[in-house]
């Protein structure tokens, strides 16, 4: 195998869809997988409201409203299908509009099936940081709460 080789089956190529069927619409709609860099770009948008803080003790602990947590995970549902559902228009399509007038149960759908599609969620950004506040040590130390 040489470089060319591999790099063609690593590639993701914004043309290479999949057919999911999404239950809430009862249609198949086609989405491709995530990129690294828009994984990076969700994770980030997924702890935007979490803050880590250290007790007088060091001990980390996550600072957040819930409100806003579930107000950025609806945005990383919406920002993922803008990168990942491949229908025409879907590129001029904002996070809003998204938010605002698309059924919920359908966007859930279908982000979820782009995050199965890639093998990762960004949200679970968002648990790592609040397990690591709650019992695992940034440095190595403490309980897991596995």
């Amino acid at each position: 195998m040489n470089l060319n080789e591999l790099q063609k089956s690593i590639e993701l190529g914004t043309d290479h869809t999949q057919q999911v069927h999404i239950e809430s619409l009862g249609m198949e709609v086609p989405i491709r997988e995530l990129t690294k860099r828009e994984l990076i770009a969700l994770s980030a948008m997924a702890t935007e409201n979490v803050n880590i803080s250290f007790n007088a003790d060091g001990t980390p602990k996550a600072n957040y409203k819930v409100e806003n947590v579930l107000t950025d995970q609806a945005k990383v549902d919406a920002q993922a299908m803008i990168y990942a559902l491949k229908v025409e228009g879907m590129e001029e399509m904002t996070v809003d509009h998204i938010i605002d007038n698309w059924r919920p149960k359908a966007v859930e759908e279908i982000a979820q099936a782009i995050y199965d599609l890639t093998g990762e969620d960004p949200k679970d950004a968002l648990n790592n940081s609040k397990r690591k506040a709650t019992g695992d040590s940034f440095r190595g130390k403490g309980k897991s709460n596995k």
